[in-house]
């Protein structure tokens, strides 16, 4: 892993993305020429241990980057709070939760109530914010966070792998940005990415304006997205990793899935703001 971003820092010309629009198509990006796919995979797949042990090992766990859930959705379409279905054992949040604990040295929750999971080992940040908008959710999380490099991470995407999560804070601490972010689907992932505390001003004065796009916020701030190819290359990079779980339907097809083998049949989803 550690030489696999040293190719990229060596050989890639970085620059800041000026114009999201041209994420739909995939030759274009922050990364202006391509890697060989073969710099980020982990040895052993979607699951590899060797890298997140690696990582952990490399830092005390007080001066790890700090991961938060974001909980404080509406889940208007699943009908109840999908963040408290079972997933693997577990309410959704909290799978979620214990992989960032895995990656992160230490893990919040973020939403609107804080009795929602009165059993969890984690600590809840109350959003206090009458708006119901995840970029409301990353401020209160920025505002919390005694650490400048933070990794938010929404509920609903569940099969997105501790793997990936290590790769991307790997890719993080390579390329210093406001914020850095996955390309998937032809969009970016503001909700799987690495925001750090030099962004909150900026976020604040966004959402005093009015604007609640978080992938708007990404363009303001010249935030690093790291293309769509490659995402895919990196452990746990698969495209449908990032889907959501937003209806019934998909919760089904969720649970019906046979752990490690992904949702290659997952319908494709409309983009978050």
């Amino acid at each position: 892993m550690r030489e696999g971003l040293t190719d990229i820092r060596r050989n890639l010309r970085i620059r800041r993305h000026d114009e999201l629009d041209s994420l739909t198509a995939a030759a274009e990006g922050p990364f202006e020429e391509n890697p060989r796919r073969e710099c980020l995979p982990g040895r052993n797949g979607d699951d590899d241990r060797d890298a997140i042990r690696g990582r952990r090992r490399r830092y005390h766990p007080a001066t790890m980057p700090y991961g938060f859930v974001l909980v404080g959705g509406r889940s208007a379409r699943m009908g109840r709070d999908k963040t408290r279905l079972p997933y693997r054992g577990r309410p959704m949040a909290l799978h979620q939760a214990e992989k960032l604990a895995v990656v992160c040295g230490r893990v919040a929750l973020v939403g609107k109530d804080p009795e929602a999971f009165p059993d969890s080992r984690f600590p809840y940040v109350t959003d206090e914010t009458g708006e119901v908008a995840a970029a409301f959710g990353v401020v209160t999380a920025l505002a919390f966070s005694p650490e400048e490099t933070n990794l938010v991470l929404a509920a609903d995407v569940p099969r997105c792998p501790e793997s990936f999560l290590a790769a991307l804070l790997d890719v993080a601490e390579a390329i210093h940005a406001p914020a850095v972010a996955p390309v998937s689907g032809g969009r970016p992932q503001p909700l799987c990415a690495v925001w750090r505390r030099s962004a909150l001003a900026p976020l604040r004065s966004r959402l005093g304006a009015g604007d609640y796009s978080l992938v708007a916020a990404l363009q303001a701030l010249h935030a690093v997205l790291i293309p769509e190819e490659v995402t895919a290359a990196m452990s746990g990079g698969a495209p449908e990793n990032f889907h959501n779980v937003n209806t019934p339907e998909e919760y089904e097809a969720l649970e019906r899935e046979v752990p490690g083998e992904g949702s290659a049949g997952a319908a494709a989803q409309p983009p978050r703001r």
